[in-house]
């Protein structure tokens, strides 16, 4: 497989009996791109990442991670072999680990080229590595779910950065972020783009898109409504209709109160 890091999907439809959830979406992030995944709640964007991480197996269309297709695989297969990582929307950390423990499960899925699993002590640097890249040294030793909840998501995407990953699917890592939390965010996406990962960032902040997604693409009711940068879809009227229109969301459901990437005031 190619370590590219580039991601596609290719008329993604998932359907639940009566429901399509998703439907005939297409989509591609180029190696080291921030591709932001946006809509209102119920627009199926959830879902959309649940295929693309081998969760859900899409009704039509296929999934390409480094051109090739990887529809089929299970979630940890792409793990091991396509460097595919996912965050979710609520905190999933080991509770009877402490942070470095957390980080060491994750680090010992990493493969050498080759596909065999790194070392303990390969493992072991790694992790230390991390934890000082991202300021958790001080807090390893502590239980993981002790800490406060922006720490919490923090210690996931050190999580996902330990595993060495090619492409990062990111559910919403914004939310119940402080203004000074997504700030810190931001400049480490920006970092994993500049290492050239390919990040997938579903998200309901709009300053935190406008700060880093490079492209968008917008989804209501399972269909793609617009594609383009942030500036260009959040000047959609199709986009603001499906966020403010009030044909079935209150537009206080979703932030999208700063479109222009400024800071919070």
């Amino acid at each position: 497989m190619s370590a590219s890091g580039a991601a596609e999907a290719r008329g993604i439809t998932c359907r639940f009996g009566g429901l399509t959830a998703v439907s005939e979406v297409s989509f591609s992030a180029a190696k080291g791109e921030i591709h932001g995944i946006i809509g209102p709640n119920g627009a199926g964007k959830t879902t959309l990442l649940n295929v693309l991480s081998g969760l859900q197996r899409p009704s039509a269309g296929s999934v390409l991670i480094g051109g090739e297709d990887v529809t089929r695989w299970p979630s940890h297969r792409l793990v091991a072999r396509a460097r595919l990582v996912r965050t979710f929307q609520t905190v999933r950390l080991f509770s009877s680990m402490s942070v470095r423990e957390n980080l060491m499960v994750a680090a010992r899925t990493t493969t050498t080229p080759d596909h065999k699993k790194i070392s303990a002590a390969q493992a072991r640097e790694r992790v230390e590595e991390v934890l000082a890249r991202l300021s958790l040294d001080g807090h390893a030793a502590e239980p993981a779910t002790a800490l406060s909840y922006g720490l919490q998501r923090r210690v996931e995407l050190a999580r996902v950065l330990v595993a060495d990953p090619a492409v990062v699917l990111l559910d919403e890592p914004a939310a119940g972020l402080s203004p000074q939390e997504r700030h810190d965010l931001a400049d480490l996406l920006r970092e994993m783009r500049g290492s050239g990962v390919t990040v997938i960032l579903v998200e309901h902040h709009m300053d935190l898109v406008h700060a880093v997604c490079d492209t968008c693409t917008v989804l209501d009711f399972g269909k793609v409504i617009a594609r383009g940068t942030p500036a260009q879809v959040t000047a959609n009227p199709a986009v603001l209709e499906a966020y403010l229109g009030g044909r079935h969301h209150r537009a206080s459901e979703v932030d999208v109160t700063v479109p222009t990437g400024e800071e919070d005031r």
